[in-house]
């Protein structure tokens, strides 16, 4: 199995030993983008 396939596999048990990283790497492989949090004066 692979180390993408390990990660995966991590994702969906829900591990508790997954690092955001390692979910953000994968959702971008999907073509996640992410955005700073907003401020909440911008919210306003």
């Amino acid at each position: 199995m692979s180390k993408w396939d390990k990660l995966l596999m991590r994702i969906c048990t829900l591990s508790r030993d997954l690092r955001f990283d390692e979910l953000r790497k994968v959702l971008e492989s999907y073509g996640y983008k992410m955005n700073a949090p907003r401020n909440d004066e911008d919210a306003e």
